[in-house]
């Protein structure tokens, strides 16, 4: 099948989603203004974009629940616990240079991750990974009920700073960090393991996680 003709008939599949979303909205009101709204409106687009991640992260996340009993039992791991400290009086620039990063992505901007909270704090980030590949639903469900959540872009690059050597090991995310795209695709903040090269980089959000993934976490 040519490249045109996939184009067309993912399109024709759109249109056929389109027809019946309109419908179901024409039962609860949904009207012509409604979709004339979010037609020519791109920020409200990405608003109701926002929504449905959350609905569909939601469903996915009440779907592993319920079917973790049939599934490969999750064994949650410590791999251990770090003391840092991070210094939010710096700029994103300047903390990345103090982890002496030889490459990192060009969409890390202070724009895209702005630097959180203020000061100097002290922290403690605990490194967790599983038995299992995972997703990030499921990842962040473990997470969350043990009481912790993801760390932040300032927590890993403090991480990084004081611990250089744990890059070399493993890679390690940070979920608490994320880019959404314009094309509505989402990126995690992550620093992969390439020995010896230190880099800071992206990992798209729909991707699987293995045994071999560190996850940054603070407690909540």
């Amino acid at each position: 099948m040519s490249g045109a003709s996939q184009t067309d008939e993912v399109f024709g599949k759109d249109l056929g989603v389109v027809h019946e979303a309109v419908v179901t909205g024409r039962k609860i009101g949904a009207d012509q203004r409604f979709w004339s709204a979010i037609a020519h409106n791109q920020e409200l687009f990405k608003q109701i974009i926002s929504i449905v991640d959350l609905f569909n992260e939601k469903v996915e996340t009440e779907k592993y629940e319920s079917e973790i009993t049939a599934r490969e039992r999750v064994e949650c791991k410590v791999d251990g616990v770090y003391d840092i400290v991070v210094d939010c009086s710096r700029s994103l620039v300047e903390m990345i240079e103090a982890g002496k990063y030889e490459s990192f992505n060009n969409n890390i901007t202070a724009e895209h991750f702005p630097v959180r909270g203020q000061g100097k704090q002290e922290k403690i980030i605990t490194l967790f990974y599983f038995n299992r590949t995972m997703s990030r639903y499921e990842v962040r469900h473990e997470i969350e009920k043990r009481g912790f959540r993801p760390a932040e872009i300032q927590d890993l690059l403090g991480l990084g700073e004081k611990y250089p050597d744990l890059q070399k090991k493993f890679s390690i995310a940070a979920f608490g960090s994320v880019l959404e795209f314009s094309d509505g695709n989402f990126c995690y903040m992550f620093v992969p393991c390439l020995e010896p090269m230190r880099v800071l980089g992206l990992f798209p959000l729909k991707a699987a996680w293995n045994a071999r993934w560190r996850f940054a976490v603070v407690p909540k």
